[in-house]
């Protein structure tokens, strides 16, 4: 077998691969996973009922009770999860978000900077609806090819122009309203909310709006008792920010479907980690070259984290 051999000199890059994986909440909902740069999404909004550790998010249908929540609460758009649910998922207010179990283990919901690390990825590299690389016009890069109203003014989310950007991301968002603080619903088809786990102040916090008229992602800050959207966003490209200055580390071949070789570290812990988050398999390496064995894992992405005493390495494999 041709080997691919990944040579890190200095900081250590990182490979992030589109490949299909799926995740599944304490409903036993699944999801679709895309990744855009450093990042991985889930490709749908969430719609559990439950935390992720099994316990019920409270189920708030009444438009004074929900006016009046200062905590948890989730709703279907119009109280009507077989129209709607299955398509848009559920709404949640920010006190939900804020509990910090919401998404599946191992998941989170994005901060308001990991949101702008999106955009500035996508802005950067060409996924401005015209493939220009400044300026917001990444909106119908990220939106769904169906389920918007139809618009007229160009590179706009509903319109169908430049077809090579409609979606270019894999992201999907579709254009699942909100619910008002007042309890009423509006607006599905024309408007996407999704929260940000970050607060500006006691009563509102950060979020990110399509608009089937807009050609850009749009940054606000509505009352926290609103009913919004949620996605989530893997945990493991955060460890990015661990990562500490270290040589001549090869890690190949990958993808991989056997085994794969670690050259050039030693006296570490090595962690192989699935998008669930978990830890599927740990060993402790002294040697220089470490081969470890990956035969009896299932076809997708992963993380293998390397640890010694002053650094972290995470690096993406992919077994085929």
């Amino acid at each position: 077998m041709k080997k691919t051999i990944l040579l890190f000199a200095g900081l250590v890059c990182f490979i992030f691969k589109n490949q299909a994986q799926t995740v599944t909440d304490d409903d036993g909902n699944v999801y679709n996973t895309v990744t855009i740069g450093n990042q991985v999404w889930l490709k749908q909004n969430l719609k559990t009922t439950k935390y992720n550790d099994n316990t019920a998010i409270p189920l708030v249908t009444d438009s004074t009770a929900w006016s009046n929540l200062t905590t948890s609460g989730y709703c279907w758009y119009d109280n009507d999860q077989t129209t709607y649910g299955n398509i848009y998922g559920a709404l949640y207010n920010w006190y939900t978000v804020n509990t910090g179990k919401l998404c599946p283990v191992g998941w989170h919901v994005p901060t308001d900077d990991e949101w702008t690390t999106l955009e500035y990825y996508l802005i950067t590299n060409g996924y401005n609806y015209d493939g220009t690389t400044t300026g917001d016009k990444i909106a119908k890069s990220l939106a769904a090819t169906t389920g918007w109203d139809s618009s007229t003014y160009t590179g706009a989310v509903g319109n169908t122009d430049y077809p090579t950007y409609r979606n270019k991301t894999g992201f999907t968002a579709l254009p699942s309203g909100f619910r008002y603080v007042v309890g009423s619903y509006g607006y599905i088809g024309v408007y996407g909310y999704w929260w940000s786990a970050s607060a500006t102040n006691s009563s509102a916090a950060w979020v990110r709006i399509m608009v089937s008229d807009s050609m850009n992602v749009i940054r606000s800050y509505p009352s926290k008792k609103g009913g919004r959207s949620v996605r989530c966003l893997w945990d493991y490209a955060a460890d990015v920010k661990e990562i500490g200055y270290l040589k001549n580390i090869i890690i190949y071949p990958n993808p991989a479907n056997e085994e794969v070789e670690i050259d050039g570290i030693q006296n570490s812990t090595i962690e192989i980690i699935n998008v669930q988050g978990q830890i599927i398999k740990t060993l402790s390496i002294s040697n220089t070259k470490t081969i470890i064995d990956i035969s009896k894992l299932s076809r997708g992405v992963y993380t293998i984290k390397v640890i010694t005493d002053n650094n972290i390495i995470v690096k993406k494999l992919i077994k085929q």
